[in-house]
């Protein structure tokens, strides 16, 4: 039944006399937890059943289950779905954070936020402490270190340390060979409609994407 189950999803319509004796199996062991639970834990009997998947449709599934349960409500719940909305809502958030950031930024220092600029600031030995770039780039450091005190994200990285180091070389070369990154330019530049920021973007972006291809697609190298 479990691997029919998994494969429910394919099918066009779980109404058969096949799917009915699956749903029907299903449906009784549901009934069973039904009654221990409530009278475990001496409840009303539940007239609202949570499905949770983390696979794209769940129609059928519900379908079925709903079928054989009567006056049971099903209601369905993706969690790849909500994976996906959270993740869109955290980056909408992100993004105006940015957005804030960079502005506030060039209002009161009249100075673009581009990190490969803010980083040469910063290198350059004057005084340190009155230099904006470095309070600026701090923030930077710091606010991952508060953040995963409330929420733990989900970090993995997979390249070789040789593959990070090898890849920050040719990240900082092309930053300087293009006066900014993908903030100065990206974020910044973009966003002031810059043409000269917009073809640098545009650059960038395609160079990447055509490297990775290249690298992981083509020649199968991981790194």
């Amino acid at each position: 039944d479990q691997v029919l189950l998994d494969t429910v999803e394919e099918v066009e319509s779980v109404e058969t006399e096949f799917w009915d004796e699956i749903f029907e199996r299903l449906g009784t062991q549901i009934k069973q937890q039904l009654v221990e639970y409530e009278t475990k834990y001496e409840f009303d009997p539940i007239s609202i059943i949570t499905v949770i998947s983390d696979t794209k449709k769940i129609t059928n599934l519900s379908k079925g289950i709903e079928r054989q349960l009567g006056e049971i409500i099903i209601k369905k719940y993706n969690v790849l779905k909500s994976k996906t909305m959270s993740s869109i809502i955290l980056a909408l958030i992100g993004g105006a954070i940015l957005g804030i950031a960079v502005v506030g930024y060039l209002y009161v220092n009249g100075r673009i936020a581009g990190i490969s600029g803010l980083l040469a600031q910063v290198l350059q030995p004057k005084s340190l402490l009155n230099n904006p770039a470095f309070w600026f780039l701090s923030g930077l450091f710091i606010i991952p270190f508060i953040y995963q005190l409330f929420v733990e994200p989900e970090v993995v990285i997979k390249s070789s340390l040789i593959g990070l180091i090898i890849a920050g070389i040719f990240v900082g070369f092309g930053t300087r060979l293009g006066s900014g990154c993908t903030s100065g330019h990206g974020i910044c530049g973009m966003s002031r409609l810059s043409v000269r920021s917009i073809v640098a973007t545009v650059t960038f972006m395609l160079a990447g994407i055509v490297t990775v291809f290249v690298i992981r697609h083509i020649l199968g190298v991981a790194i």
